[in-house]
């Protein structure tokens, strides 16, 4: 009796051991750069931040009657009733570039942007617009987003 409770005490142990060493390791949180969907057993996930944003408006477009246009970005996820982030007014020139106080985290949804340039005569124009998903549309370091002649960057750093 005693001998078939020690060997049913192992298989049991060795049961549980194997069962759990057979979940799929990875990230298992969709905001992580390493996420990995069907991942059982959660491992360290990493995760986008940022910093700046650098716009490139195209050049060959008049925006002022009389200048380069004076540009701005706001930026936000699509789910925030507000613009999260935006860049101060930038005049007379093609190109700004926004740097953060504290970094954002870029999660697994869409975001969406929009770059004006400001006008004192009328209403603001709006140069591009956009959504994108920062885990779907960025690699190497770099989120691009090119669309009706702007570029938009996001440098992020993996932690």
């Amino acid at each position: 009796m005693k001998t078939s409770t020690i060997i049913n005490a192992f298989l049991f142990i060795g049961i549980v051991i194997f069962s759990s060493s057979c979940k799929k390791k990875g990230c298992t949180d969709k905001d992580g750069a390493n996420y990995i969907a069907g991942a059982e057993k959660s491992t360290l996930c990493q995760y986008r931040y940022g910093k700046t944003v650098t716009v490139n408006a195209n050049n060959g477009v008049s925006y002022d009657p009389f200048d380069a246009p004076d540009l701005y970005i706001k930026f936000a996820t699509s789910a925030s009733p507000q613009w999260d982030y935006n860049v101060s007014v930038v005049n007379n020139t093609y190109q700004i570039t926004g740097t953060f106080v504290n970094e954002f985290k870029f999660t697994n949804e869409d975001w969406v942007y929009e770059v004006y340039d400001q006008d004192t005569f009328d209403s603001d124009d709006l140069v591009c617009s956009g959504t994108f998903n920062p885990l779907v549309d960025g690699s190497a370091g770099n989120i691009v987003l090119i669309n009706n002649g702007c570029t938009i960057t996001f440098p992020y750093t993996v932690k």
